[in-house]
């Protein structure tokens, strides 16, 4: 540390997360986690503006959906919103059987809002969607 120099100051970060089933129909219902589920997450730090973090002050929100059915049907939606500015991102997952011997899964990121002074802006194009169907035998 130089002449001058601030002296350094003690960093701290919170993350904190809850989650809430929605319903369940029954106690079995509940011991095998079936129905639907909500979460979110809130991480903030007190880290001075020159460092870079992509996710400083961000709160994130999610559903999960376990359907339980024989197509064994699953989705997965979240989304991250940057409490500073506007940025926002989108996380899909889903898959289902179709029949006994096919699966059809889908899976997409999108990037909304970014601002060019935003860490995520280099990825700001990188919005993709895919759509798979596979076999089994």
């Amino acid at each position: 540390m130089e002449a001058g120099d601030d002296p350094p100051r003690r960093a701290w970060r919170v993350i904190r997360g809850l989650g809430r089933r929605l319903r369940a129909h029954s106690v079995r219902d509940v011991r095998q986690r079936r129905g639907p589920r909500t979460g979110g997450r809130i991480s903030l730090n007190n880290k001075d503006d020159s460092s870079v973090i992509a996710f400083e002050n961000d709160l994130f929100l999610g559903l999960r959906l376990v359907l339980n059915d024989i197509q064994s049907t699953e989705m997965l939606f979240g989304i991250i919103k940057d409490l500073d500015d506007t940025a926002l991102l989108y996380n899909l997952e889903a898959s289902r059987r179709l029949g006994e011997d096919w699966k059809l899964s889908v899976a997409g990121r999108f990037f909304t809002r970014i601002k060019p002074q935003d860490p995520q802006y280099d990825v700001r194009n990188d919005d993709y969607l895919q759509v798979e169907l596979a076999r089994y035998f």
